[in-house]
């Protein structure tokens, strides 16, 4: 008779974390206007539809301490005032289409305070995305660069340049595959 010694330990799930910033109801609601009227015969990828039109202020990542994690950039982002992000603007970048601002400085700002204390408190790094963060809120991305052309020209045409905001906060993480914008109430944070 053999007898068998097993170690069990625990494993630590690892969560997809981000952080991301709201842009402000009327522009979310016309973007969203714009990009279903137009898309209903060009049929792109759709996916950036089913999130609020938001900004993400890293590069998501992974954390075995969320809630501490969770914690500590709700405490960060407290007294966060709303950020003013000037005029948006419409660009083609590779195989998607942005909606960028012409102020960033204070969504910069927050996106370098908010790695440094990632990386100083957690060792979480510093990618390639971060270090050449360009604050934007995807609208499509599509392999089908004709579609997406054609997409790009359509919104362009009708895009009216407007003052945007973000005065709404959130912290999230990835709960399965089919819920991964999850924006429950103990993840906001309104200013």
């Amino acid at each position: 008779m053999t007898c068998c010694s097993f170690s069990h330990t625990m494993k630590v799930m690892k969560k997809l974390m981000w952080t991301a910033g709201l842009l402000d109801e009327k522009t979310r609601g016309r973007m969203k206007d714009l990009c279903e009227k137009h898309n209903a015969d060009l049929l792109l990828s759709d996916r950036f539809l089913v999130f609020p039109l938001h900004v993400s202020f890293k590069r998501s990542f992974y954390t075995d301490d969320f809630t501490k994690v969770k914690d500590d950039l709700r405490v960060l982002l407290q007294n966060q005032k709303r950020i003013a992000l000037g005029k948006s603007h419409l660009e083609r970048v590779s195989d998607m289409i942005w909606l960028c601002f012409e102020d960033i400085d204070a969504i910069k700002a927050l996106h370098e305070r908010i790695d440094r204390f990632l990386k100083e408190r957690y060792d979480i790094a510093i990618d390639t995305f971060d270090r050449n963060y360009r604050p934007h809120a995807s609208i499509f991305r599509d392999k089908d660069e004709k579609k997406l052309d054609r997409m790009y020209e359509r919104l362009l045409r009708e895009w009216k340049e407007e003052e945007t905001f973000i005065d709404v906060f959130f912290i999230g993480s990835k709960v399965d595959a089919n819920e991964y914008f999850v924006l429950g109430t103990d993840d906001r944070i309104v200013v």
